[in-house]
């Protein structure tokens, strides 16, 4: 495969991503899928578009705006933001309403037009900052947050199912005490 094949390929990919279309067309039918940092993984072309489309649609109402392309023979590389709405239940913090904007690189293996992996590396403490800014302690809804920042280290952390109908798409954890406070008291600071 070319590197102008490769670019094809992405552009149309991000083009029917971004107009929430039938983009798991794209994908190999064993493509993986990772939000790395986490725990998010998924293995299959459906699996892979419902992970998409539970960040896209479900949790969030969001658009990446894809910023630079680099292609090479084998994959691409993007960069992007992140940029909607907080819709749906997230790392146990229910919808907030709040906006969201979150750089963040897509990786790319290509094989014959065809999406074989793809790995998504987001600042995930950004972005769940950005959810508690309207979810500090005395806000409705700061419920799911203080319940996470007040676990003792025994207890086990809270967990986010990813609600779709695959069970290849793996679960999120909660961060622990430590990082619920410190994301508290960067909500805080943020919001004065």
């Amino acid at each position: 495969m070319s590197a102008e094949e490769s670019r094809a390929t992405i552009e149309q990919y991000a083009e029917v991503l971004g107009a929430r279309g039938d983009y798991g067309r794209y994908f190999d039918d064993d493509v993986e899928f990772a939000l790395m940092g986490t725990d998010q993984h998924a293995r299959g072309a459906q699996a892979a578009e419902q992970a998409i489309r539970f960040l896209h649609e479900t949790a969030f109402d969001a658009r990446p705006e894809i910023t630079n392309i680099v292609v090479g023979d084998h994959g691409a590389a993007a960069e992007a933001w992140f940029v909607g709405t907080h819709t749906g239940e997230f790392l146990g913090v229910t919808a907030t309403g709040n906006p969201v904007r979150v750089p963040y690189s897509a990786f790319y293996d290509i094989d014959a037009d065809k999406i074989t992996a793809l790995r998504i590396y987001m600042p995930m403490e950004q972005l769940v900052g950005q959810l508690h800014r309207a979810t500090v302690p005395g806000v409705a809804g700061s419920a799911a947050l203080t319940r996470a920042a007040t676990q003792t280290d025994e207890a086990r952390p809270l967990t986010l199912r990813a609600y779709v109908n695959s069970p290849a798409v793996a679960c999120l954890l909660v961060p622990r005490r430590e990082r619920a406070q410190r994301a508290i008291r960067t909500c805080l600071t943020c919001a004065t």
